[in-house]
This record gives structure tokens, sequence and C-alpha cells, in this order.
């Protein structure tokens, strides 16, 4: 090929890979002024509509998703500077769940960040288990001990959150630590009564699947070892399926479910066949006829 043939065939190329170029940054533009708008109207309307903030959210990250997919499938020449002119990008604010922006350079593959997991919402009931679903999403997101408060606080509803506002509004500026804050829920929510009282007290008076059913919650909420839960679990169980169960020493609760299942399911089918053989119609009575007797002369 002619050198000036070549020449010319390299500029055609550089200028469509031009013209790519801002055709894709128009498009990015565009999607970033989207999410923008989107954004400020969310701002808008979380003080005036509450109840609506959960669908605008979902819709930010699809919006999200796609400019991150989008921007990851740009093409960049071979040997160009990952520096240029500065963008508006958004990212999601973990502590709030909301879309903030701020001005970065672009890289060379754009990354928005969004959290993993819903944070879960307490109105005041079950707040052993909400708790631990704190400190589940707090480990998972690798929140920071003083953001746990404020972020944790911004998911309370109903009573729980009118407990929080009266809390907080006494507390002088007394700078409250999440231990702290948490201790002062379980007393407000928790109960009065210890949930190790409760997991003592607990006994089969119906079901075995219920009595596990409620022996699971209140062991989860007593926070104690395993041994010490096997000791209690068996004590709580009717004294037929707890003699046997017994006889067999299992070694943990999972042995010890099984074999109460066992049993239990052994005595259902014994009273079963029990009140089946009760239920049969007797046989009927065989007739007898007598012979008459040949008396001889």
């Amino acid at each position: 090929m002619a050198p000036d043939t070549r020449t010319a065939e390299i500029k055609r190329l550089e200028e469509s890979v031009e013209l790519t170029k801002r055709e894709t940054n128009h498009k990015y533009e565009l999607l970033v002024t989207l999410v923008k708008e989107q954004g400020q109207k969310l701002d808008t309307i979380t003080d005036c509509h509450g109840t609506q903030i959960e669908d605008i959210k979902n819709l930010l990250s699809g919006l999200a998703q796609q400019l991150e997919f989008v921007m990851q499938r740009i093409p960049f020449a071979a040997g160009e500077s990952s520096q240029g002119p500065y963008k508006q990008v958004a990212y999601q604010n973990e502590s709030t769940g909301r879309p903030n922006y701020s001005n970065e350079g672009r890289p060379a593959a754009y990354k928005v960040h969004m959290p993993k997991h819903l944070f879960p919402v307490f109105g005041g009931d079950d707040v052993h288990r909400w708790l631990y679903k704190c400190n589940q999403y707090f480990e998972i997101e690798d929140i920071e001990d003083p953001e746990k408060l404020k972020l944790a606080s911004y998911y309370l509803d109903g009573i729980a959150l009118y407990w929080h506002q009266n809390f907080m509004r006494n507390l002088n500026n007394w700078r409250l630590s999440w231990d702290e804050y948490v201790e002062a829920l379980c007393y407000r929510f928790g109960g009065q009564k210890d949930p190790m009282e409760d997991l003592i007290d607990l006994k089969q008076v119906g079901t075995l699947e219920n009595y596990i059913h409620d022996f699971d919650i209140l062991w989860n909420k007593a926070g104690i070892g395993e041994k010490q839960a096997l000791v209690i679990f068996l004590g709580g169980l009717e004294l037929e399926i707890k003699n046997t169960v017994k006889m067999f020493e299992p070694k943990d609760l999972r042995q010890a479910y099984n074999l109460a299942r066992l049993h239990a399911n052994t005595l259902a089918h014994i009273q079963n066949v029990g009140l089946h053989q009760n239920t049969q119609p007797p046989p009927p009575a065989t007739a007898y006829h007598k012979k008459p007797c040949n008396h001889q002369t």
C-alpha cells in the first residue's frame, strides 16, 4: 500500500474513533444529567412524600446500573491519558441511601457504588432480630461506629421513631455511642422479662414443631451456648419424648431435634393405628344350627 493511501486510511480511522468518542461522551453527559435531575427530585419528594421514597430509590438504582454498564463499554484509544475534563458522577451515599454528586476526574472505567443489601426497618417489634440484622449490615457495608446510630435511626418507624425522637431530645447534646443506644433500645422494646427466663419456662404443650420453633427464637434472644441450650431443650419436652431422647444421649441440638421428631412420629403412628382398630366393626357372629337328636326306641 502506498504511503499516501496508508496515511489517508489512518486518518479516516482516527476520525471515526473521534466521532465515536464524541457520541459516547454526549450520551454519558445525558445520563449523568438525568441521574442528577432524578436525585434533585428525590430530595424534594422526600420531604413531602416519604411513602414514595422506595420506588424512586429503585428507579435511581436502575439508572445507576445502566450508567455503569454503558461506561464500562466505552472504547478508549490505546495510550490515551486517563486525564480529561472533570465530570459530575453520581454515587450512592451509604448513610442515607440517597444519591450525591461530586466532581471527580474521569477514569478509564466508571464505578457507581450502591449498597449490596437493604437496611432493615424497625417499628418496635422483635428488637433482638432487628439488632442482629443491623450488625450484619454494618459488617457487610463496613460502617464505622460513629455512623451506626445515624444510619439506624433513619430506618426507624412508628412507635420506635417516636421513642427515638424523645430519647435523643433529652440527651442535652450528650455524644451517645452505638452500644449505649442499643442498651436503651433494649430496655424500651426488649420486654420486662429476661429472655433466659422465658427460655427456661418454655415447655412443650402442643406439637413438637411448635415447641422447636419457639425454642429457636428464645435461644437466639438468650444468646447462650449450645450445650446449655441442649439441657434446657430436653427439659421442656413432653415426658415420654424426653425419656426416649435422653436414652440416646444426643451430643448437640441437631441430634436432639432429629431424635425427638422420630419418637414423636412413632407415637403419632401408634395412636393412629389404635384409633383405626377401635373404629373397625366387630366380626359377624357365626350361626350354629343344632341338629335334631334321633332317639331310638
